[in-house]
């Protein structure tokens, strides 16, 4: 393996290194991700797939019939090591992990069980936990924070629907129901990431998007928010990025990205005890529960619910306390009970055993 490090690829690089492959291990790579597209309908995750495993040849050198476990085990000591997030070392490593399975009958044995492919599990604690995500309260001061009213709207269209930032970037103005009941209104997309059908209601962003709408001079594909430069196309994923640290920082003294709005939408979801897990996974597109990932909770707010809840039993009402005392004494007496009849149970062992042992026990 000629890296001594993880390889920085430009824009655009690994395609071109994709192209550049023997026709034999193209074949190799399209045929998996022919495999993967059973399950995903993301042409994302799809070409995802084929950068990993582009990235995954490139690096090792080896071609695809001939890698080792050696070759293997240098290659993620490489990534392990490298530059990249952990969320994106993870999405190599799920690519690698998955096609090995697929490509050798022998995997197991070949790969030493796939032992050494193990995802990194941690969420990132350094860039969103508790201090970073968006309170509800600061919600209003950004919107006030901000002048522009496009900026608005697009500001609480991402945090009321809980969309990923690419969701909202590409919405169209057909996918929008108005005022569905009252001044809330439908927003029906196709998720980006599970290609699946999905809709979120928002209120407040229901009369900044009508404003909206009145004010765009011109969207020729029913953008609702088109690039400045190119009205035919979305606004930018860098350019959302740029205006949103700014505006975050100089409202609240923090840089907010993006998606860190999303984690912050499915915290206040997933916390709210009027609202269903059930919901809040509809809401936010999740196809089981994901509070275990996106609920951020600070050392603070475990202890307001220890105190509001957990040792509150003598707060409790006199008829509930009442009637706990009474459950917790029939308790304790039937644990007597048992206890009391093992005892026996014992005893009558222990003289059967005896009077077996003498002779005296007859069938």
């Amino acid at each position: 393996m000629k890296y001594k490090e993880y390889p920085r690829f430009e824009k655009g690089e690994v395609i071109q290194l994709y192209h550049g492959l023997l026709t034999s291990e193209k074949k190799i790579i399209d045929n998996f991700v022919r495999y993967v597209s059973i399950t995903s309908k993301s042409k994302t995750r799809l070409e995802n797939n084929r950068r990993s495993l582009t990235h995954f040849r490139i690096i090792t050198g080896i071609p695809f019939d001939d890698v080792t476990l050696e070759n293997l085990r240098h290659y993620l000591a490489l990534l392990n090591f490298s530059y990249m997030t952990s969320a994106s070392r993870n999405d190599l490593k799920a690519s690698i992990k998955r096609f090995l399975r697929w490509r050798y009958d022998n995997w197991s044995s070949r790969f030493d069980e796939l032992r050494d492919l193990r995802l990194d599990t941690r969420r990132n604690e350094g860039k969103i936990n508790a201090s970073s995500i968006i309170k509800k309260n600061e919600v209003e001061v950004i919107v006030r924070a901000e002048s522009r009213l496009n900026w608005k709207t697009f500001f609480l269209c991402l945090f009321e629907t809980g969309f990923r930032p690419k969701e909202v970037r590409t919405l169209r103005w057909g996918d929008i129901s108005f005022n569905v009941r009252g001044n809330v209104s439908r927003i029906s997309i196709v998720a980006t990431k599970t290609s699946r059908a999905r809709s979120a209601f928002v209120q407040g962003a229901t009369q900044f998007l009508e404003e909206h709408r009145k004010m765009q001079r011109y969207s020729p594909n029913d953008l609702v928010f088109p690039a400045l430069r190119d009205p035919s196309s979305p606004v930018g994923k860098d350019v959302v990025s740029k205006w949103l640290k700014g505006l975050t920082l100089k409202a609240l003294g923090r840089s907010v990205t993006p998606y860190i709005v999303r984690h912050s939408r499915a915290t206040e979801l997933y916390l709210d005890p009027k609202v269903p897990d059930k919901i809040a996974q509809k809401i936010l597109g999740h196809s089981s529960s994901m509070s275990d990932v996106y609920t951020h909770m600070s050392d603070e707010d475990v202890l307001d619910v220890c105190c509001d809840t957990i040792y509150q039993f003598d707060n409790l009402p006199a008829e509930k306390k009442n009637a706990y005392e009474e459950r917790i004494r029939k308790l304790e007496q039937e644990a007597q009970d048992t206890h009391e009849e093992l005892v026996n149970i014992k005893e009558m062992v222990t003289r059967i055993q005896q009077l077996a042992k003498k002779g005296l026990l007859y069938s």
